[in-house]
């Protein structure tokens, strides 16, 4: 999902507690996942909203930092109505082709992208992935040139699961 940016952006230090908040999910043959939610970690903004604090695994068109809103739903649990504000960050998720050592593949993949200025968290079994939250300010031509050369390599396919304008420009 393509966001703009929205410069208005608020503190960290505007967060009270964290919570979970879960996004509902449609599975469907291509999904990774059978499951019909994902939950993230949130700041309590304290008016209905919270500070997204971990990147999605499954979620589309959200990233770290963003601005949600979201309701108590009869279950007891925060469930997302809509994104408020997006941080400007990117992420796209890599599902790595593993040859050898998986772990080893995992951390000698995300070390590559945390050079760029990327954080990268790996998934294990059964699917090999590293979700890569990546910040506004990053060398997005690098970033991206990096992961069109792995997947034109064999090493991974990708997934941008929320980029900007400034990332289709490229």
């Amino acid at each position: 999902m393509r966001r703009s940016v929205d410069t208005t952006v608020l503190s960290v230090s505007d967060s009270k507690s964290m919570v979970q908040v879960r996004f509902h999910l449609v599975p469907d043959a291509q999904a990774r996942t059978s499951v019909e939610s994902e939950g993230l970690w949130a700041s309590d903004l304290g008016d209905g909203t919270f500070r997204l604090a971990n990147v999605p695994w499954f979620v589309t068109g959200v990233a770290f930092d963003d601005i949600v809103e979201a309701e108590t739903g009869a279950d007891g649990r925060l469930w997302v109505t809509r994104v408020r504000q997006w941080s400007g960050r990117n992420v796209v998720r890599v599902s790595l082709n593993v040859q050898g050592d998986p772990d080893a593949v995992v951390e000698h993949v995300g070390t590559e992208f945390t050079n760029l200025g990327v954080d990268a968290e790996g998934m294990g079994p059964p699917s090999w992935m590293l979700a890569l939250d990546i910040p506004a300010e990053a060398d997005l031509g690098a970033i991206k040139s990096l992961l069109r050369a792995g997947a034109e390599a064999g090493r991974w396919t990708f997934e941008e699961a929320c980029v900007g304008a400034r990332w289709d420009d490229l």
